[in-house]
Formats: C-alpha cells, structure tokens, sequence
C-alpha cells in the first residue's frame, strides 16, 4: 500500500482525526488554508469523481456537512468552503478523492486554490568554517545557491534585516528536505528511531552555544533566499492591490 491517506486510515501514518463512520474517514490538513482547515476521505481507496462510486461520494458529503457544521458551531467561523479537485491540472496532489473543507473568517486573505506560503520550497542548512550551523534557508524549489558568491539571507518577517554570508564563511551546504510523497505515493522508508535519534543529536550538537545556552539565547530563525523574498512581496503587494479594487 502506497497511498498516503489509505496509510492514515490504516494508522500508519499518524493524523488528527476528527471524524469517522463505516465509509468516510475526516481529519485536519496538515497544511491548512485556515485555522480548522480538514479534509474527508472515502476508507475505500478511488482516486479521482471519476472512480469512487456515487453511493460513497454522497457519504463523503454528509461527512463534509457534518464537520462544516462543527466549524461553525465551534470555531465561529463566518463561511465555509467545500473543494474537491480531481486531477493534477485541478490542483490534485494525493490521487485518494477527497474533499477540503475550509471554514472562512472575515479578512482571512485566502484565495483559492490557496497557497498557505508562496511557491514550492527547498530547506537547507548552512555551516560555517567552525562546522557550526550558522543558518537555515528556504529557497524556491528550482533555485540554484551559488557557493562562489555573496549569500543573502532575509529575515522571514523584518524587510529591515538581512545577513550576507561571504563564500569564505561557509563550510558546506546541507539538504534538509527528504521527498516523502510523489503524485500521492509514499517514496521514502523511514529510518528506524535510532537512527533518527542519533541524527537528532547530530544536529543539537552542529548548533552554536549561543543558540543552545538556556538564559538569554540567540535566536535561530529559518532565513529567506532574495528570491522567496521577493515573492513573497510580489504576493503582498498582489493582495493589497486587490483588496484596494474591491473597496473601491
């Protein structure tokens, strides 16, 4: 089995489940749109409106209507979306039909389909001439950091800050990102517990002691490459300007 939602239903993948009858299993987006973002899912693997039989689908709208109700009633929330995309053009990633329910508040700022951070991501860790990890960066996915050039990293939030790091200064650049899921298949075995320990205790010890001291630490925040940062106030600025034409 190499569905990712029909190992969740299967527990082997861990969830928060919310929701569950004899066909439709609902649980929270660990990606969502909003606070309450969830998804349902039939138990029975179909992959696309196309494959899952009429019968089930109508389950999966109960399901849907129960949990937007719950949204309402507990989160106060102001409008509910219900999206269910069949196929990659649709925005489809996980071939397992499933339906979002998006509870929606007054100036949530979320246009569907939506995109929680701007653009698909790489994460890598950077080190300096002493081994020690100096920096975390996220980076588009297709961008390319030069190591024979100034590296500029942007602080995620403060367009006042930002930290250039000289090709002298950094040892070595590390890949944080394993791919885990591919058109909706699981592409990676996890390594056993010890073996994540160890890693873990790894990456403790590559930290700076300013980093890991328990009084008055500094603070480690993941950086922005210029070009996530870029788009990221493309995407600002984008919203700002429809939200004037709307007003107007």
């Amino acid at each position: 089995m190499s569905c990712l939602f029909c190992k969740i239903i299967a527990g082997e993948i861990p969830s928060t489940r919310i929701y569950e009858d004899e066909t439709t299993f609902a649980f929270m987006d660990i990606n969502p749109g909003t606070r309450g973002h969830a998804l349902v899912i039939p138990k029975a693997h179909a992959a696309d409106i196309h494959d899952v039989p009429a019968e089930v689908l109508g389950d999966m709208a109960r399901t849907a209507q129960r949990v937007a109700r719950a949204a309402k009633a507990q989160l106060g929330c102001a409008g509910v979306n219900l999206v269910q995309s069949s196929g990659a053009a649709a925005f489809q990633s996980v071939f397992h039909i499933h339906i979002h329910v998006i509870p929606r508040y007054e100036g949530d700022g979320v246009r569907l389909p939506w995109t929680p951070t701007p653009g698909n991501k790489r994460t890598w860790r950077i080190y300096d001439r002493r081994q020690k990890a100096t920096a975390d960066l996220l980076t588009l996915e297709n961008e390319v950091i030069a190591t024979d050039a100034p590296l500029v990293l942007r602080h995620p939030s403060d367009h006042t800050k930002l930290r250039v790091l000289q090709p002298g200064q950094i040892s070595r650049i590390e890949p944080l990102h394993e791919a885990v899921v591919r058109a909706g298949r699981i592409v990676f075995d996890a390594p056993p517990l010890e073996e994540l320990r160890r890693r873990r205790v790894e990456d403790v010890e590559a930290l700076d002691p300013g980093v890991r001291r328990l009084v008055n630490p500094h603070i480690y925040h993941v950086s922005l490459s210029e070009a996530l940062w870029n788009l990221k106030q493309e995407l600002i600025a984008e919203a700002r300007r429809d939200n004037i034409s709307q007003a107007q």
